[in-house]
């Protein structure tokens, strides 16, 4: 598989220096690896509002599907979030497996 180009938009000048402003191609993205960006964005948002961080708690898992039902359709794909909630347990249960125990 060849790389995908991320694309070069403009040069220029700005206070004297030189700039290079890149942009994402968002839709060659989406059309060689859409579905799995798309499970990661569900999984990476569980795994970021279940874990403490020094400026958070980490959410319960129940808050945690609660934000992905609510962000079904508007921020992920609702058939990846239907699919994710459909694994309640088993996606609890690998939570704790691989929690950080320090």
């Amino acid at each position: 598989m060849k790389p995908i180009n991320v694309g070069l938009i403009g040069i220029g000048t700005v206070g004297g220096g030189t700039w290079t402003v890149l942009k994402r191609n968002a839709e060659e993205i989406t059309r060689r690896a859409g579905r799995p960006i798309r499970i990661m964005a569900v999984a990476d948002v569980y795994d970021a509002v279940r874990s403490e961080r020094p400026y958070k708690k980490g959410m319960s898992h129940a808050e945690a599907f609660a934000i992905l039902r609510d962000g079904r359709a508007s921020h992920f794909d609702p058939q990846i979030v239907d699919v994710f909630l459909c694994f309640d347990e088993q996606v609890q249960r690998i939570r704790e497996q691989w929690t950080d125990r320090t």
